[in-house]
């Protein structure tokens, strides 16, 4: 436990201290941090963007730290998963439908812990960069935790996959699925996709889970995780259901919508929990939001004047800068030498 926390706070000290402007990689992903926030949560005052970002990034790690005890106990207090949760999951198995928030890994940990077999449905590009990870992840829980079950990994995206899951349900066995996952999304394909309504903006969530439940007749198990401030990770399993309209398409949109929804309202309490706020800009469509994509000479369109911190950020791609204005994602092509002095004005507006 020493050694847990200890390591815990060396994570929020490091956290505590990093500064956005020191490189342009920093840089790149705070500005798309604060992108995201501002498109989704427009309401939040710029100045929670940097505390928000500091404290997703102790989150993102901590999630990680947590990992690396899944082979013994788990040196954390865990709150919301019981006895109640367990036999439900254990004599309805079904799709479990969780999020990359708090310590979104310890459900798996959970599972094997409490001898209950699960498979892990993921993304085609996933399954090819991640799959040897969680493979060995796999082993270790089943070996640690004595699991008469292998545990499985299934790539969503093969002809085989429908079949396989169900053959995997039918021996007792529930799937877990992150909603969120954007590993291999393609917003343009619409047809895989449910387009919903999602705090400030909208989401694009694949639509296989409520699919899924409704053609198979297995119930979808609503699972959300946060931290609290001292540190112990928290589960909120909600009603389980089974999606039972006649039209596949209602039934899809009704059953992510609320389940969506309720992480939505989750999020507006403790924003930085979520770990795709990294990310966020792949899961919608943003070019609904802005005009060009790239505007030309993004040095002259400002007139030699920095313009505002909260208003705008700095990406590249490759040795080429763009200027990005947050709200619509709008990029202005920028050089070097402009770039550098638009972040030397605000290195001395924040004081770095």
């Amino acid at each position: 436990m020493d050694k847990y926390r200890q390591t815990s706070q060396r994570i929020a000290e490091f956290a505590n201290r990093l500064n956005p402007f020191e490189t342009p990689d920093r840089l790149q992903q705070f500005s798309l941090f604060s992108a995201n926030l501002t498109n989704f949560l427009p309401v939040l005052d710029y100045g929670c963007h940097l505390p928000l970002y500091r404290q997703a990034y102790i989150n993102q790690q901590l999630s990680l730290l947590d990992e690396r005890y899944f082979g013994s106990q788990l040196p954390v207090a865990i709150n919301g998963w019981d006895d109640d949760v367990t036999e439900r999951l254990r004599s309805h198995p079904g799709i479990i439908c969780t999020f990359h928030a708090g310590s979104y890994r310890v459900i798996n940990y959970l599972l094997a812990k409490n001898k209950l077999p699960f498979a892990l449905l993921i993304a085609h590009r996933a399954f090819e960069q991640q799959g040897a990870k969680f493979k060995r992840l796999f082993r270790l829980l089943g070996n640690n935790h004595g699991l008469r079950h292998e545990l499985q990994l299934v790539d969503a995206e093969q002809r085989s996959t429908v079949w396989q899951l169900m053959r995997l349900l039918k021996r007792g066995y529930n799937i877990v699925l992150y909603l969120d996952g954007f590993t291999g999304l393609s917003v343009a394909d619409t047809a895989k996709l449910e387009r919903l309504p999602f705090l400030g903006q909208h989401l694009f969530l694949r639509k296989g889970a409520a699919y899924l439940a409704q053609k198979l007749g297995v119930p979808l198990h609503p699972i959300y995780c946060t931290r609290s401030a001292e540190g112990a990770i928290q589960f909120t399993a909600n009603p389980s259901f089974i999606p039972a309209m006649a039209d596949s398409g209602i039934a899809s949109e009704w059953a992510l919508s609320k389940i969506l929804d309720d992480f939505a309202g989750m999020l507006l309490h403790a924003p930085a929990q979520w770990e795709n706020w990294f990310f966020l800009h792949h899961q919608f469509a943003t070019q609904e939001l802005r005009g060009p994509y790239i505007l030309d000479d993004g040095n002259q369109a400002f007139a030699g004047n920095a313009p505002e911190i909260s208003e705008y950020g700095i990406v590249r791609n490759g040795r080429r800068f763009f200027l990005l204005k947050k709200r619509g994602y709008e990029m202005y092509s920028l050089p070097e030498s402009a770039m550098q002095a638009i972040l030397n004005v605000w290195k001395r507006q924040v004081g770095s």
